[in-house]
C-alpha cells in the first residue's frame, strides 16, 4: 500500500486508521474477502505511486471521466513554452464550488500529459510584495484572485472574473472559463451542462437548499477534524474530494442513474452515517448524540418529506423576458453523495471520502449549539453590559448604544473571540434575532485567519448600516484601495450593501488589523443622536 500513503501527512493516515475503513495487513482497499462492493473505479498501488499519492490518484481519475467525453471538442491550446512552465492550478483560499468545478472542468480540458499539477490555494499576506504569490504564481493558473490586488505577482495563466475597478463580476469564474478562455460557444455534454448550470445559478444568486453541494462545500473549509487529530484538511485533500465528488454526479447523469429515488439513496446514506456513528472521534462530545440526531433525520426522514413536496427545484430568472423563466432539477444534493460515491469508487473509498462532510457538518451544529446553549443561559437582552469575559467558549463582551434606539430598545452588540477553531458566528446572529428581536450587531473574530466580520441583525436600519460602513472605513481606511493600508471591505449585493463587513479574509490577509470593539462600535452609532 505504498501507493495509498505516499504524500499523506501523520494526521491524514491518522484519519485513515481512526475510520476503520481499511485493513492493516497491506491488502487492496479497494475490496477484500467479505464482499464490499469495489466500485467501477479502480486505483491499483502502481497507479498511486505513478500519480503521487492517493488524492492525486483520486482527481486524475475524475478528470479522466469528462475528459473522455470532451475529446472531439475543439479546446483551446496553451502554448508549448507555457506548458513547460505550468507547475500549478491555484484558487482562492477556502474556495467555492464554482471554484473547484472550474479546477475540474480545466483539468479535464488538458491533455493527460499534464495529468500532475499540484492544485492548491493562494493567500496574499501583502497587497503588493507577496513574496510566495511572486514565487509560485509564474508557474500557476490562478482562479478567481488576482484582476484587482496581485500581491505584485504575475500569474501564468490569469483566469478572474473580477474585471479591475469593478464592484461585482458579471459572470462566475466557470462560465467566464468556458466562454472566453477555452470553448468558447461550443455546447457542453448535457450532463456536464446540468452540472455548471446549477453551480452558476448558485454563484449568482446564492441556495436557499440547506443539502446542496454548495453549502456542505462550506463545511469542510478551515474545519479541523476530531477524527485526523484535528488536522485542517489541506488544499489537496478537499480538491480530491471534491474531484471524486463532481466525477460521480457526472457519471450518474450521464448514464441515467435513478440514484434520485428514495429506495436507492437511503439505504446508503443511512449506512453511511451510521459507520461515521460508530468510528468519529466527535462521538465522545457530550452534544453528540443530539447533534447526529438532528442532522441525519434532516438528512434522511427531513429530506425525504421537503423531496415529497417539490421542494428540490430552483428558477432560472430570465431578466429579458420573464414569462421564459424556467424551473430546474437540482442534481447535486448531499443525501444523493454516499450511493453515487459507492458506485463509482467502492463502498470504502467512497466512505472515506464523504466521511469528512458528516464530521464537518455535525461539527458545526456541535459548536452552534455549545454557544447558543451558552449565550442563552448567561447572556439576556437588558443585563448589565460586560468586557472581556473569558469563558469556556471563547472572550466575550456585551455593550448596549446609550441613544440610539431601534423599536424603543437599545442596540445590542455582542463581540465574540471564540477558543475552539470550529465555531461560526452563526450562533451568535441567531442569537441577536432570537433574544433581541434582530435588534443587534455582531463582532466575530476568526482565530484562524485573524479576519474580523462584522454582521447586522435583521432589524438594523439600512440607512444606519450605512452609515456605520462609511464611518469604519473614513476612520480606518478601505482595504481594496491600492497603496492604502486600509481596514475594511464593503461587500455589495443587487439590494445595496451586504448586511456583513469584512476586516481581510481568508484570501486578502494583508488589511490593516482594525481596532474595533463593543465599545467603539455602539459610541459610533449614538454619534448620530449626539
Amino acid at each position: 500500500m505504498s501507493g495509498f500513503y505516499k504524500c499523506i501527512t501523520p494526521e491524514v493516515k491518522t484519519f485513515i486508521n481512526n475510520t476503520d475503513l481499511f485493513s492493516r495487513n497491506g491488502n487492496s482497499f479497494c475490496s477484500d474477502s467479505s464482499g464490499n462492493n469495489r466500485g467501477i473505479i479502480y486505483l491499483s498501488d502502481e497507479y498511486m505511486v505513478q500519480s503521487g499519492g492517493l488524492f492525486r490518484a483520486i482527481s486524475r481519475k475524475s478528470t479522466e471521466l469528462l475528459r473522455r467525453d470532451l475529446k472531439n471538442f475543439n479546446i483551446k491550446q496553451f502554448s508549448p513554452d507555457c506548458c513547460k512552465k505550468w507547475k500549478y492550478i491555484l484558487m482562492h483560499c477556502q474556495p467555492h464550488v464554482d471554484e473547484y468545478l472550474s479546477s475540474f472542468f480545466l483539468r479535464a480540458c488538458l491533455p493527460a500529459s499534464m495529468d500532475k499539477f499540484m492544485v492548491g490555494e493562494t493567500i496574499l499576506f501583502s497587497k503588493d510584495h507577496d513574496i510566495e504569490a511572486q514565487r509560485i504564481w509564474p508557474e500557476a493558473a490562478v482562479l478567481g484572485v488576482g484582476n484587482t490586488i496581485n500581491g505584485g505577482a504575475n500569474a501564468l495563466l490569469l483566469f478572474d472574473e473580477h474585471a479591475v475597478n469593478q464592484d461585482s463580476a458579471e459572470e462566475g469564474s466557470l462560465i467566464m472559463l468556458m466562454k472566453h478562455y477555452l470553448l468558447g460557444s461550443q455546447r457542453l455534454p448535457k450532463p456536464f451542462y446540468d452540472m455548471v448550470r446549477e453551480i452558476n445559478y448558485i454563484d449568482q444568486y446564492g441556495t436557499s437548499h440547506p443539502k446542496s453541494l454548495a453549502v456542505y462545500t462550506k463545511y469542510i473549509q478551515a474545519a479541523r477534524l476530531p477524527t485526523a487529530n484535528l488536522e485542517e484538511m489541506p488544499p489537496e485533500w478537499k480538491c480530491a474530494l471534491m474531484d471524486a465528488v463532481f466525477a460521480a454526479y457526472y457519471y450518474a447523469i450521464r448514464n441515467e442513474t435513478p440514484y434520485q429515488k428514495k429506495r436507492i439513496w437511503e439505504p446508503a446514506l443511512t449506512r453511511s452515517l451510521e459507520h461515521f456513528k460508530e468510528t468519529t472521534k466527535i462521538r465522545f462530545e457530550p452534544e453528540f448524540k443530539a447533534s447526529f440526531k438532528k442532522i441525519s433525520d434532516n438528512l434522511t426522514k427531513g429530506f425525504s418529506y421537503h423531496a415529497s413536496r417539490g421542494s428540490l427545484y430552483y428558477s432560472i430568472p430570465n431578466v429579458k423576458n420573464p414569462e421564459k423563466s424556467s424551473s430546474e432539477t437540482y442534481h447535486m444534493l448531499v443525501p444523493y453523495l454516499p450511493n453515487i460515491l459507492f458506485h463509482l469508487w467502492g463502498d470504502r473509498l467512497g466512505q472515506l471520502l464523504v466521511y469528512p462532510f458528516w464530521e464537518c457538518r455535525i461539527l458545526h451544529d456541535i459548536m452552534f449549539t455549545r454557544t447558543y446553549s451558552f449565550l442563552e443561559k448567561n447572556v439576556s437582552y437588558g443585563m448589565t453590559e460586560f468586557t472581556d469575559w473569558k469563558t469556556d467558549i471563547g472572550t466575550m463582551s456585551m455593550k448596549y448604544t446609550k441613544k440610539y434606539m431601534v423599536n424603543d430598545k437599545p442596540v445590542m452588540v455582542i463581540d465574540f473571540e471564540p477558543n475552539h477553531p470550529s465555531n461560526t458566528l452563526s450562533a451568535v446572529n441567531h442569537f441577536i434575532k432570537k433574544k433581541a428581536d434582530g435588534a443587534g450587531i455582531s463582532i466575530f473574530r476568526n482565530t484562524g485567519t485573524g479576519s474580523i466580520i462584522i454582521t447586522k441583525g435583521e432589524k438594523i436600519p439600512g440607512e444606519l448600516w450605512k452609515y456605520i460602513c462609511e464611518e469604519l472605513i473614513n476612520e480606518e481606511g478601505n482595504s481594496d484601495d491600492i497603496g492604502n493600508d486600509g481596514a475594511w471591505h464593503i461587500t455589495k449585493n443587487p439590494s445595496g450593501i451586504a448586511p456583513f463587513l469584512l476586516n481581510g479574509n481568508p484570501t486578502h490577509r494583508y488589511a490593516r488589523k482594525s481596532k474595533v470593539t463593543a465599545d467603539k462600535l455602539t459610541a459610533l452609532i449614538d454619534k448620530i443622536i449626539g
